[in-house]
């Protein structure tokens, strides 16, 4: 009867002790001496203390909370931090933190009422859904909460738009060389910057080990005007990500001139039946298709009669096909 008394005493005094916040550690400390005094069993008093004790410690039962930051879908490489935490009644214990699908599991003891795991430099293997845990020791048992709610952690690569640059700048002469530079801050490397002309056919791409690439432009033609964008692609798990296309930069070729077509075209290098019609423009026929075509000139001597006009740098205007058998 005696020792009943004592426990139930002793419970009294543990619940005052335990709702004055500044002698919670006491309660700690009061446990730990009454463990050691009471012999280790399964006697209906000490069941009475542990049940004591549990509800005391009824918010231990809870799920713990759990957040993310920062929130959402969050960058390749970056760092972030996941912060499980209880009710503030419950000082001290030990956080476990585990992703739903896969081994990750980290502990991590707290003199507080919360604990944060920090993952740097997230990457696709970090991806998935988190839990966390809470458990105390109470006398000699290990109780411990809830799995809390699930909180998802997506990874993805935002890839920043291109710069694009060209040398030389400005106007540029027929038949010269010509570089145009894409670059990209990021540090995933080892893409691919693909060069495309707007309008045009011309679309090059070139892996690069560093963050930009030079795509050359021998000897330019007139059918190389125009503006050019790059963009930056890049695969990571098996997962294909492209930037957003970069400013334009235009390619114009200098010391044109117009020429009016008088007579016969000498020298005209293609093997398409071709004559002269009025407004002066050339017409050609090529597989029973009427092409009407604006030619500059690419080469000439002492301002005189055209060396030559190629075919390829002229701009073309398509019109509906028509059966002429003059041109037959």
């Amino acid at each position: 009867v005696r020792k009943i008394q004592s426990m139930l005493f002793i419970c009294i005094i543990l619940i005052i002790l335990q709702s004055i916040p500044a002698l919670k550690s006491t309660v700690q400390f009061t446990e730990l001496i009454i463990v050691s005094l009471l012999p280790h069993s399964n006697s209906w008093p000490i069941m009475v203390f542990q049940l004591v004790i549990s509800l005391l410690y009824a918010d231990l039962k809870k799920k713990p909370r759990i957040s993310i930051n920062p929130a959402g879908e969050v960058s390749w490489g970056q760092d972030i931090s996941i912060t499980c935490s209880v009710s503030d009644e419950l000082l001290g214990g030990t956080f476990i933190l585990k992703k739903t699908s896969g081994s990750v599991r980290e502990t991590q003891a707290s003199s507080t009422n919360s604990a944060t795991f920090n993952i740097h430099k997230v990457n696709f293997d970090d991806e998935g859904s988190y839990q966390c845990q809470y458990e105390k020791y109470i006398l000699v048992e290990r109780l411990h909460s809830a799995w809390s709610d699930s909180i998802r952690l997506s990874v993805t690569v935002s890839l920043p738009k291109p710069s694009i640059s060209m040398n030389p700048a400005g106007d540029v002469n027929l038949g010269q060389d010509v570089d145009i530079t894409c670059s990209i801050s990021i540090q995933l490397l080892g893409g691919t910057f693909s060069l495309q002309q707007i309008p045009g056919s011309v679309r090059e791409n070139q892996t690069s080990s560093t963050n930009s690439a030079t795509f050359r432009i021998h000897k330019v033609g007139l059918d190389k005007e125009g503006l050019y964008q790059c963009q930056y692609h890049i695969r990571i798990s098996g997962r294909d990500f492209h930037s957003s296309l970069s400013n334009s930069v235009k390619l114009s070729i200098t010391g044109k001139k117009n020429y009016i077509f008088q007579g016969v075209v000498q020298n005209y290098h293609s093997s398409h039946t071709v004559t002269i019609e009025p407004q002066n423009t050339l017409v050609v026929l090529e597989k029973n298709c009427l092409k009407t075509v604006f030619c500059l000139v690419i080469a000439q001597k002492n301002n005189a009669e055209p060396l030559g006009i190629d075919i390829l740098h002229c701009l073309c205007r398509q019109k509906k096909k028509k059966k002429r058998k003059s041109w037959i």
